[in-house]
């Protein structure tokens, strides 16, 4: 919950987060940083994280690893903007997760 309090205080104060955004908008923008992971598996990229110097001349980190993170960072921005409890719902679904059978489902992955 700390953490997701401190991302989503660093979205206001970046301007990133002046209104609510749509579920499905919020949907859009996790999906588009999955891709973005997909696409650093497809170019080869395989350590987590890269760096580079972006135009100001700061280091910049890239890689699979951040795109993961970056979806991580918009799902829990999300959850605190809607004043859900982060560590409950994962803590509930660890919990019925412990309960399920081998390989529930029976798929090959």
């Amino acid at each position: 919950n700390h953490l997701a309090k401190e991302l989503h205080a660093n979205a206001k104060e970046k301007v990133w987060l002046d209104k609510s955004r749509a579920p499905l908008e919020v949907a859009a923008l996790i999906h588009s940083e999955i891709s973005e992971f997909v696409e650093d598996i497809r170019n080869g990229l395989d350590k987590a994280v890269y760096s580079k110097l972006d135009d100001r001349g700061n280091e910049k980190p890239y890689g699979p690893g951040i795109e993961l993170v970056a979806g991580l960072i918009r799902i829990l921005d999300y959850m605190e903007e809607r004043h859900w409890d982060v560590e409950e719902l994962v803590s509930l679904k660890m919990e019925y997760n412990k309960t399920r059978e081998y390989r529930h489902g029976n798929k090959d992955y």
